[in-house]
């Protein structure tokens, strides 16, 4: 990828809220999807999840289709070995996750990268699933805190391991406890590799809304991160704000 400069290229993230709008916007929503999605939409039992779907790849296509000047309905979006999205024919790199009322978009022109966004759920057993998911030292650390610490530290920690994963394109075939990123809230900002991947990774802690965790993971060399936040109806009827 070209850079200006010579300066690595910035990651622009949007923190998208899922509420609000109505059923207006999700008919606007779906009228920017192509058929396989509208497709994998209708297989949705439960409103609330398909909603979800439905505006977070609108607003996906939105972005995308802005930052390369086309239509978000020709965009041209494929899957990877182990289900990583790309653009077919480049241009940028991007990643998306969603979960409850918010999304989670970032793109850059730069190197590969991932995200993930959880809302921190009070159902499941987080003890039974640091011990299968997590490094010992992880787990370890995770039943030292308090118990109301200790939810929002298991939740960092998966948000982290997921981003690195998505980032690599190599998602679960990687075992989540094989990526050590630590459950301390001290350190945003870490450094590592991936067991069998030459990249060197970074791995940032989101401002994520009350609620939720969020991660993000970039090669090395990425420039800044500039953080938008919006509302899908914004996003989808206004300006983009990046680029």
């Amino acid at each position: 990828m070209e850079r200006r400069g010579g300066a690595p290229p910035h990651v622009h993230v949007w923190v998208v809220s899922l509420c609000g709008g109505g059923d207006q916007v999700v008919h606007e929503a779906e009228a920017l999807l192509a058929p396989d999605e509208i497709e994998r939409a209708n297989r949705f039992r439960v409103p609330a999840p398909r909603r979800s779907f439905v505006l977070t790849r609108a607003c996906l296509r939105r972005v995308i289709g802005e930052w390369l000047d086309r239509d978000p309905r020709e965009v041209v979006l494929a899957a990877g070995e182990h289900g990583k999205l790309y653009v077919d024919g480049g241009g940028v790199e991007f990643n998306v996750s969603h979960s409850g009322d918010v999304a989670l978009l970032a793109v850059t022109r730069g190197g590969r990268l991932g995200v993930d966004v959880e809302r921190i759920d009070e159902s499941p057993d987080i003890d039974t699933l640091s011990r299968r998911f997590f490094s010992p030292a992880e787990a370890d650390a995770l039943a030292a805190l308090s118990p109301r610490d200790r939810r929002v530290a298991f939740f960092v920690c998966w948000t982290r391991k997921e981003a690195l994963l998505k980032a690599t394109g190599r998602g679960l075939s990687v075992p989540l406890r094989d990526v050590e990123t630590g459950v301390s809230r001290s350190l945003p900002v870490r450094r590592l590799r991936v067991p069998g991947e030459p990249t060197a990774w970074t791995i940032w802690d989101l401002d994520a809304p009350e609620g939720y965790a969020a991660a993000i993971a970039v090669a090395e060399e990425a420039g800044e991160i500039r953080t938008h936040r919006v509302d899908a109806s914004g996003l989808l009827r206004g300006p983009v704000g990046a680029e």
